[in-house]
């Protein structure tokens, strides 16, 4: 089994760094594989993690996968494959939108400035 910490160099635009380059624990992570792996009610389609904007760790899974509410069965996941991420979308705009409050990016979500400015942008 491909370990946790593995990362190709796919020339894709991330720097890459070993885990214990970043103060992280790379037997720790190597661990985690395993976990998500026997995770059957996740289902994960991979795990990435990123310190300090270097690639630490990537690694994909096998599972069941379903576009627009069709099976397409068991899907080896890559770096290459494309996938339907509608739902997805929704939870990382809001973890965005976290992050930028956190930080004082955004002062008040229910701003109608704010609101205003997002649609001239988009």
């Amino acid at each position: 089994m491909e370990e946790l910490t593995s990362i190709d160099d796919r020339d894709d635009g991330w720097e890459i760094s070993p885990p214990d380059a970043g103060a992280m624990d790379a037997d720790m992570l190597s661990g985690l594989a395993p976990q998500f792996e026997n995770w059957d009610e996740a289902n994960p389609h991979a795990v990435l993690m990123v310190r300090r904007g270097k690639l630490v760790c990537e690694r994909y899974f096998t599972g069941e996968d379903r576009a627009w509410a069709t099976s397409l069965g068991r899907v080896t996941y890559h770096a290459g494959l494309r996938h339907d991420l509608r739902s997805v979308t929704k939870s990382i705009t809001s973890l965005l939108f976290g992050i930028g409050v956190d930080r004082g990016w955004i002062d008040d979500l229910d701003d109608r400035s704010f609101h205003s400015s997002l649609n001239t942008r988009i």
